[in-house]
């Protein structure tokens, strides 16, 4: 099933996200998914991303069978929504350590260089002096 986003409207400190769903061209109804701002804030979900986040429960509740589905008609969000954004964030948090692990140390160079870090007080450029 798809949803399309219509916008949302704000009574004090709730938005209340609008979504229609459309099967094969035929509307099956309206979703209104309302959060506390505080929740978004608390979950570190940004305002942008909020409509994503409803968007994201349309969808697996839609996987989950039409008796899923039903539930969102008039929702509001509570703090064990949450929970999925989480394991999904730690998630990504553990690949991105992995990958740093990952890197090649930075080797210093081998006594056999001619790359000497110093003064140049043997050097014969330690000779010249300013005019």
């Amino acid at each position: 099933m798809h949803f399309a986003y219509d916008g949302f409207t704000q009574e004090g400190n709730r938005r209340c996200f609008l979504f229609r769903a459309a099967e094969e061209h035929i509307s099956t109804g309206g979703y209104s998914i309302q959060v506390d701002l505080g929740l978004l804030l608390k979950n570190q979900v940004p305002m942008q991303e909020a409509p994503m986040f409803c968007l994201h429960l349309l969808t697996d509740a839609s996987l989950g069978g039409p008796g899923n589905l039903d539930r969102l008609r008039r929702y509001t969000v509570i703090g064990d929504d949450f929970k999925q954004l989480h394991v999904e964030r730690q998630r990504e948090a553990a690949e991105r350590l992995s990958k740093k692990a990952s890197r090649r140390p930075i080797r210093k160079h081998s006594n056999m260089s001619n790359l000497h870090l110093g003064s140049f007080s043997n050097s014969p450029y330690s000779r010249v002096r300013p005019v």
